[in-house]
């Protein structure tokens, strides 16, 4: 087995703290483990976003060495949970040559065996377990949220082990070629783990090869409904050998926008046909929804489709975006806070979706509230400055009293005008001249404040509360036009 390739990663770690903006977490050590990568591109070193994400400070130790040496994240994807390092220390890559590196394999198949390698915590040396491949189909990635392809397997991951390779095995012999990234667990089961399979993998380095960043997986930003009622395929006018998916909403910001129309519904996407319920045919029989299709393209390529409308058959094509430019909850943010007579105001992000999460239940989208999950899973922007702005919590004083049990709510408007963003909010504090100060959320809620009892008090209330400022860094920029 090659072990050389493998590689034990200890990080560093000093959290922002999403709940209290103003503040940054205790720094703590995490490991994690990661492996020598050859491929077209040439030698990468690889692992998972979560290990390295929020890392001060990175080392690293190759299998069978003693030597550490520093290093630096090169490029990460939140989405595929993915990270490239980078050494700068040439002594590392001359301890290197005579590696074999591991290669990126072909998608694992049903019962394939495959051997899991890392460095789990409870011990410092290398642990190899052996696992069978259960399941293949699109699954939520726990750091980032969103679906994409992975692979089951009935062994467990466990901390650690993430970042590590997942090795084919084949007749009883095992092969150098990678057939997945260990990076999580299924809460709650034992012995269910899952590894990010080569397409996954193949996809975020041909990005960062091709664009020396990374750039994100496409995402069309519309809202589809299934056709498998009889009566609602009669209306659409699809005939019985025909089969598709609706369209009931597009975002104005979506690279379909001029190209597709509400009440469309898609037949195919480059020429594979689409079924009733919006799956496709995939490899083995089996079948995925047909996001697959986007997200093994590359942001900037051309998407063909057949819809139909209003009865008749044409064909569409647009360029694809990326994610990043239709994500209305972002996968990584810098805090970014508004105080005003108590009331504490921030940008809805996974981030602060993931301080919600116990040691015992990993996942945000499981324990965070329902309201913001389900925006943060759902939700595609409107317009290019669209944010989701929350009241995270109160902090208590007597000119907000009543109003303290309020939190993680989503704002609407402030005094009639409707919310954009927490820029936007700011300025639209700043500039009015009212009396009072309205805050109207999407659950009804309303909180008035006197205005003149906040300037009265404000500044003893960040005093009270250690805060250094009403304010946010990014706040205090220029005004948007």
């Amino acid at each position: 087995m090659p072990l050389d390739a493998i590689i034990k990663i200890n990080s560093v770690v000093t959290p922002s703290n999403y709940y209290l903006p103003w503040q940054k977490k205790t720094s703590k050590p995490t490991s994690g483990s990661g492996f020598l990568l050859e491929s077209e591109f040439g030698k990468s070193l690889i692992t998972n976003a979560h290990v390295v994400a929020d890392a001060t400070y990175i080392s690293i130790r190759r299998c069978r060495s003693a030597e550490s040496y520093e290093a630096q994240v090169k490029a990460i994807s939140h989405e595929s949970d993915l990270a490239l390092l980078e050494v700068k220390d040439e002594r590392f890559w001359k301890e290197t040559n005579d590696v074999k590196a591991l290669k990126l394999g072909r998608l694992p198949q049903l019962q394939d065996h495959v051997n899991v390698v890392g460095f789990p915590t409870g011990g410092d040396g290398i642990s190899v377990t052996r696992g069978v491949v259960s399941r293949i189909e699109p699954i939520q990635y726990a750091h980032g949220g969103i679906h994409l392809l992975g692979v089951q397997i009935d062994a467990s991951i466990n901390p650690g082990n993430s970042g590590g390779p997942a090795l084919i095995e084949s007749e009883g012999i095992q092969k150098n070629e990678v057939v997945g990234v260990a990076f999580q667990s299924l809460s709650g089961a034992d012995n269910i783990g899952y590894i990010i399979p080569p397409p996954v993998i193949n996809h975020f380095l041909t990005q960062y090869h091709l664009h020396k960043k990374y750039t994100g997986f496409p995402q069309l930003g519309v809202q589809l409904q299934h056709l498998e009622n009889e009566s609602l395929r009669k209306f659409y006018q699809l005939a019985e050998d025909t089969t598709g998916i609706l369209v009931t909403h597009i975002s104005d910001v979506s690279p379909a926008v001029n190209s597709l129309a509400v009440n469309d519904v898609i037949l195919s996407v480059e020429g594979i046909q689409i079924a009733n319920n919006g799956t496709v045919e995939f490899e083995g029989g089996e079948r995925l929804f047909l996001n697959y299709l986007l997200v093994n393209k590359f942001v900037g390529d051309t998407c063909k489709m057949d819809v139909l409308r209003a009865g008749q058959r044409i064909s569409v094509s647009f360029p694809l975006a990326s994610s990043s430019s239709l994500q209305l909850v972002p996968l990584k943010n810098l805090p970014s806070y508004l105080v005003y007579g108590g009331l504490v105001f921030t940008k809805l992000s996974i981030p602060y979706l993931r301080e919600f999460e116990h040691e015992d239940q990993e996942n945000w989208f499981d324990v965070a509230p329902r309201n913001l999950v389900q925006r943060a899973l759902t939700g595609f922007k409107e317009s290019e400055d669209h944010e989701i702005t929350i009241l995270s919590h109160v902090l208590a004083d007597d000119i907000n009293y009543g109003f303290t049990h309020l939190y993680n709510m989503e704002l609407e408007k402030f005094n009639g005008k409707k919310v954009k963003n927490l820029k936007h909010l700011q300025e639209l504090i700043e500039d009015s001249g009212e009396e009072f100060a309205r805050f109207d959320f999407l659950d009804k809620s309303v909180v008035i404040l006197e205005v003149r009892q906040v300037k009265e008090r404000g500044s003893r209330i960040l005093r009270q509360y250690a805060i250094p400022s009403a304010y946010s860094q990014d706040l205090r920029a220029p005004k948007t036009k």
